[in-house]
């Protein structure tokens, strides 16, 4: 389940332009075009960099107390979003004891497709254009529901933390928010 950047290689294309028959009055003649093909071929080595821009939004995991035993289902909120996004993918970590049992998507981007994988505490969405969505201060951008060990002693504090947040908006500008710690604490 680790995250991996995929970077595709990509290969200049070339057009050939046709030989064009054109016609006159009196005469048919045919006229040779100049054939231009690339300079290289074959796969360019130069990957694609990302511009990154630091935004003033902030991405919150929840901080909540609860019985042991219990099932919580932990929001992720977004803060101060001005800017919109396209697509992005979180992975969290949880210290060892709560088991991450669902996922679903919050309110904040309800118009991306919300995609995950609990086991690995990994959540993504996109877009199906490249327009940006701008979520509402304190709305939710996912909910993870962990199952709290019965047996854990009161005052155990479980941390939920990022691991890592990849925002694109859809100019394909990489976003940098503020990435702000959770917790899970048993009464």
């Amino acid at each position: 389940g680790e995250m991996q950047r995929l970077i595709p290689t990509k290969v200049d294309g070339w057009i050939k332009i046709k030989e064009v028959e054109t016609e006159t009055e009196t005469e048919t003649e045919t006229e040779p075009v100049t054939e231009t093909e690339p300079e290289t071929a074959g796969p360019t080595t130069e990957p694609f960099v990302e511009e990154e821009v630091q935004i003033d939004a902030q991405w919150i995991i929840a901080t909540t107390e609860v019985d042991a035993g219990a099932t919580v289902a932990l929001p992720i909120t977004v803060k101060g979003d001005k800017d919109g996004l396209n697509s992005y993918i979180a992975k969290l970590a949880v210290d060892d004891g709560p088991t991450a049992t669902a996922a679903e998507a919050g309110d904040a981007y309800a118009a991306l497709q919300f995609v995950d994988n609990v086991p690995a505490l990994i959540f993504g969405a996109t877009y199906t254009d490249g327009l940006n969505v701008v979520a509402a201060d304190d709305s939710t951008v996912f909910y993870v529901t962990f199952q709290v060990p019965a047996d854990a002693a009161p005052g155990t504090l479980y941390n939920v933390t990022w691991k890592d947040l990849i925002i694109n908006n859809g100019e394909m500008q990489r976003l940098i928010p503020t990435k702000v710690d959770g917790w899970i604490k048993i009464k």
